[in-house]
């Protein structure tokens, strides 16, 4: 039986490290990633009846029902859904018996979430960077029930491509 000697199980242990350093790095950066993997939102209380635009984001998704389902809600069904965000949709789930509290997750990455209850009585998550998902959400103890939620967001950033450099002339 051939014995492979020390430095290469030493190698091998080091490159199985690197290994595992990287994916975990990928995972927690990769786009996509939901708030709790990062930041924690920063949570304020704009006042008013504010809106997303109103706020400075491109788009909204509102969910114009004090009443949420735990279901996926398209951008296109109409109804309670008023939205000019192509391609997003909105995922509710983990909602409070009570339907103060939610989770949710979306197709498209998300920079803020109002959840609006009564007049002056609102949340706004603000997230940065924009995230695909989030837990928890409510308006605040002791105040009137959930009447619409809106997610807001801008388009995505162009890619940006790497500089050019320009070609160098060999010395003559």
């Amino acid at each position: 039986m051939k014995t492979v000697p020390r430095h290469r199980h030493r190698l091998a242990r080091r490159l199985s490290w690197l290994v595992i350093a990287s994916l975990t790095s990928v995972a927690l950066f990769a786009p996509g990633v939901t708030s709790s993997a990062l930041a924690a939102p920063v949570i304020t209380n704009p006042p008013g009846n504010p809106s997303c635009t109103s706020l400075g984001y491109a788009f909204e998704f509102k969910i114009n029902t004090g009443d949420l389902e735990e279901r996926t809600y398209l951008g296109n069904e109409g109804g309670d859904v008023v939205s000019n965000w192509i391609g997003q949709t909105i995922t509710i789930s983990d909602l409070s018996d009570d339907g103060q509290t939610f989770s949710w997750s979306s197709t498209l990455a998300v920079s803020a979430v109002l959840v609006k209850a009564g007049t002056d009585n609102n949340a706004l998550y603000t997230y940065d960077p924009a995230v695909l998902g989030d837990t928890g959400l409510t308006h605040g103890a002791g105040q009137q029930a959930i009447s619409h939620v809106s997610f807001c967001g801008n388009p995505a950033p162009p890619p940006t491509n790497p500089p050019t450099n320009p070609p160098t002339n060999p010395p003559t």
